[in-house]
């Protein structure tokens, strides 16, 4: 018996497996004779990192974006934070304590803990890394504290590897001297905004969402934009509601209310959760670093066509979305231009994007960015269509661990842009109001 329901489970996964491939053999088919003829593939204009100083003429609005961490949020090396040694702050201890007036609950509560915590890591002294993205700044790197179950207690930091490596500069994108991350060793870069694109658990289990908000609540960024991925099946109230889904996640067992409040927790982390909505983000960075001057409004799904920066877990059909690739276990800085540079014209591989998001986004609602994942392998292919920016953001491997080398992306957009892609949208709603009332009469 228990033979054949083996035999039954691998034959119900080949079954699995060769739809998936005839989908995705389908998919590249109506990729390669269709939609790829039409299709520009330009490199994105926006720069990764900031120019220095001297060269700065331009006020920018910052991205760091991230995508499918599956709870391995631990796993990162810290974060850089604005503020110097000479500051007074100088200790992971230090630097929480400066949190007195913690901008969001959840920080408030870390803070507490860390102040009564006897852990000696607490007190060793920050490290410090020339800024990922402000060119010229150094930034201080805080480690990522996590507290027990119980929230009385800090978590051990993971074991630390050897410092990360130093890439090479390349036209247009990271210079030289800025740091990456072995899979221990990912630091996040400070931007005026973090993205999480979703997949943020294996399953969605409130202890997962816990760390999640925890992890979240530190970072300093001025706004923190989060949606949720497959996997994070307990933000959904309509999807965690069937009873199939809680069998198959073995959350039978958890409480009714809990979309609600794993919602009503990330708020309390400073978090901004996007579900088919939009949301308009004003900006202020620290004083030490320069103004961007601009509002951003970032939509997740929905109906409504204006936006900035439109953020979805899947990939549109062509852009980032080839589940074969693979990841030859060197650094992100080492292989990424290479992938880059095949991925444009390739029309071999299986494709699993939408071609429905592929033709809202292009045709419909034309944003500066549209930032996602889920396709862990496709890393690293950026594209732009001459109006819209692709970018896959993901972090981990198949195996849902952190990638080694993996690096968060970073994206710097241009006011200027953000102004003349506003006057547009501006523009193109006239028009359309004007057709509508000659169609009126």
């Amino acid at each position: 018996l228990a033979g054949a329901i083996r035999a039954c489970q691998f034959a119900a996964m080949q079954e699995h497996a060769t739809e998936a491939r005839d989908e995705g053999a389908e998919l590249a088919a109506l990729w390669r004779e269709r939609v790829f003829p039409a299709q520009k593939f330009q490199p994105s204009p926006y720069p990764e990192a900031l120019p220095g100083e001297d060269g700065q003429k331009e006020k920018y609005v910052t991205f760091a974006v991230i995508s499918d961490t599956h709870g391995k949020h631990g796993k990162f090396a810290g974060y850089e934070v604005p503020v110097a040694p000479a500051e007074g702050i100088n200790s992971t201890r230090g630097y929480f304590a400066a949190q007195g007036k913690a901008q969001n609950a959840v920080l408030g509560e870390i803070a507490k803990v860390v102040a009564n915590a006897s852990d000696d890591f607490l007190d060793g002294p920050l490290g410090t890394a020339p800024a990922q993205v402000h060119t010229g700044q150094l930034m201080s790197v805080v480690p990522i504290v996590l507290l027990s179950g119980n929230r009385k207690a800090v978590v051990p930091p993971p074991a630390k590897t050897v410092a990360p490596p130093e890439p090479t500069s390349d036209a247009g994108r990271r210079p030289a001297g800025s740091r990456t991350g072995s899979q221990e060793g990912t630091v996040i870069p400070y931007a005026d905004v973090l993205i999480h694109c979703g997949d943020i658990t294996m399953k969605g289990a409130e202890g997962e969402m816990e760390s999640f908000c925890q992890f979240m609540a530190q970072l300093p960024h001025a706004h923190k934009v989060v949606i949720g991925g497959n996997h994070d099946i307990t933000l959904d109230d309509a999807h965690f509601g069937l009873a199939e889904v809680k069998r198959k996640w073995k959350l039978t067992s958890a409480p009714v209310d809990l979309p609600k409040r794993l919602r009503k927790r990330l708020a309390q982390a400073g978090v901004v959760y996007l579900q088919d909505q939009t949301a308009t983000l004003s900006l202020s960075p620290p004083p030490s670093l320069p103004p961007p001057d601009a509002g951003v409004c970032c939509r997740q799904g929905g109906t409504e066509a204006a936006c900035d920066v439109l953020i979805t877990h899947g990939p549109p059909l062509g852009r980032g979305d080839r589940p074969g690739v693979s990841y030859d276990g060197t650094s992100d800085a080492a292989s990424e231009a290479e992938r880059r540079a095949t991925a444009w014209g390739d029309v071999t591989r299986e494709r699993v994007g939408c071609e429905a998001l592929l033709r809202e986004v292009q045709t419909r609602v034309r944003p500066l960015l549209h930032l996602f994942g889920h396709v862990h392998a496709d890393w690293g292919c950026d594209s732009s269509d001459g109006t819209t920016v692709f970018v896959n953001a993901s972090v981990t491997d198949a195996h849902n661990s952190l990638r080694a080398g993996a690096r968060v992306k970073t994206v710097c957009l241009p006011v200027a842009d953000l102004h003349a892609h506003r006057r547009r949208l501006a523009a193109a709603g006239e028009g359309a109001a004007g057709e509508g009332a000659e169609g009126s009469q």
